[in-house]
């Protein structure tokens, strides 16, 4: 069994807490040089994903260590980072951390191959705000606030190898004896690794599907859509269970993985996967709907990035806490889409496009650089779904549906009224040419109106 939640949100639904907050430190820990290893033993294929999954979870596992033995816990993964929580008023627990996981990738590597693997740490303090949020049979919990974004915002100008205080942490720092040009601080002792705590299965299959708790496969490379979005703004903290709820329904209604939700200092973001862990024919198609339908429920304020591609989906982690995601070049990139688009846009690449152009219009936002990089890449962004013309839909007459056009037709005479006219519900197995008998009822009702006017 895998701890892909964190124990302290197991505790809380189990006693049917939902929500609270607390006084805590917190970490960001942002590991580089994954994505280009990846996309390197992609080539291998199956010995390849076993490479990869092993060289993960060999960083990811002492790193972990290092925050939960100073009674500390991941609160979620994005990617190849993730970030921490240390409940109290202890500042000194993060930053003890730090300097040991900072030591493990300069002095002791977990793994001596591993010298393209970098590491930068934030660390931040303040008021953390927590949540569980069901939605029909989904469940998902955040962490937010000011800290939660902090740590994470304070590091993007750092440097490979630097842990970065931001004001609020370095303000309730204890200062335990200085000297010139020097500030020298004791950390906390170190206590003894716990018991690994084994979390209740039926708990776990709320929040994630039950086939990544009993899956003995680690990873594995396969083609996913991430689909990436970002909201400008939630008015209160009240709110954002709704807002949770809403999307955490639309990703079960159009079968996506819910993956990731982050508070950063620019709003919230979240990432939902399709393709993976469960993969459908029609996985991009799934993502565009689901981002439609997204924004067409919140309007202008998101902003969203599609891309497609093969990835590296898989468990991240440690036995304490892992999680099931994807990396790779094309989930980075979807990410750099969402940031890049103008709110209320979609952005997707020139793979998305050209493989559902017969069903979606795009327009051509050019060449753009990305971080990451090294050539320019074309971006388009999605319109709403269009109707291909009728010569293309359908060809000839009908024929043999003249009755049933005639009686719904006889329904929709109220309607030139200006009154209710009712529901038509039109059934029969599939092939019979429902579609067809409702597109010549359109075109019926489409002269007849413009004959009253």
């Amino acid at each position: 069994m895998r701890n892909v939640i964190p124990r302290f949100i197991h505790e809380r639904y189990e006693k049917g807490i939902f929500e609270g907050s607390f006084d805590s430190a917190t970490m960001f820990v942002d590991i580089s040089g994954f994505t280009s290893i990846t996309e390197t033993l992609m080539k291998k294929g199956t010995e390849g994903a076993e490479r990869l999954s092993s060289m993960l979870n060999g960083v990811f596992n002492p790193t972990i260590y290092e925050v939960y033995r100073r009674d500390g816990f991941i609160t979620g993964f994005s990617g190849d980072a993730f970030t921490a929580v240390y409940p109290g008023k202890d500042p000194l627990k993060p930053l003890s951390s730090a300097l040991a996981i900072q030591e493990k990738f300069t002095r002791n590597r977990p793994d001596s191959k591993q010298d393209n693997l970098t590491v930068k740490i934030g660390l931040s303090y303040g008021h953390v705000q927590w949540g569980i949020v069901t939605s029909g049979q989904n469940t998902a919990y955040y962490f937010r606030g000011e800290p939660v974004s902090g740590c994470a915002k304070v590091i993007e100008d750092a440097g490979a190898g630097q842990i970065v205080l931001d004001d609020n942490l370095y303000n309730a720092l204890p200062l335990l004896s200085t000297e010139p040009g020097k500030i020298i601080i004791e950390p906390p002792e170190s206590r003894t690794e716990t018991e690994l705590a084994i979390l209740n299965q039926s708990i776990l299959e709320k929040f994630v599907p039950a086939k990544i708790l009993t899956s003995k496969r680690s990873g594995e490379f396969r083609e996913v859509a991430p689909v990436f979005i970002s909201f400008r703004e939630i008015p209160n903290f009240f709110e954002t269970p709704q807002f949770v709820e809403i999307v955490l329904d639309k990703a079960f209604e159009y079968g996506g993985f819910w993956s990731s939700l982050n508070f950063e200092d620019k709003g919230p973001s979240l990432l939902v996967l399709f393709g993976a862990p469960v993969a459908y024919e029609n996985n991009i198609r799934r993502a565009v709907d689901f981002a439609l339908a997204v924004r067409k429920e919140f309007r202008f304020v998101i902003r969203a990035g599609i891309t497609v591609g093969t990835v590296y989906a898989g468990v991240v982690g440690s036995p304490k806490r892992s999680t099931y995601t994807a990396l790779g070049d094309v989930v980075n990139l979807a990410a750099r889409f969402m940031m890049a688009a103008d709110w209320g846009d979609i952005w997707t690449s020139a793979e998305v496009k050209e493989r559902l152009k017969a069903s979606y219009s795009t327009e051509d936002k050019g060449i753009h650089e990305f971080k990451g990089k090294s050539h320019p890449v074309q971006v388009y962004r999605l319109k709403d779904p269009h109707m291909r013309a009728a010569g293309e839909l359908f060809t000839g007459r009908m024929v043999g549906r003249e009755s049933e056009l005639e009686k719904a037709a006889s329904f929709t005479e109220s309607c030139l009224e200006g009154r209710f006219g009712g529901v038509i519900n039109v059934y029969g197995e599939a092939g019979i040419g429902k579609s067809r008998l409702l597109y010549e009822l359109a075109e019926n009702l489409e002269d007849r109106f413009v004959t009253s006017i």
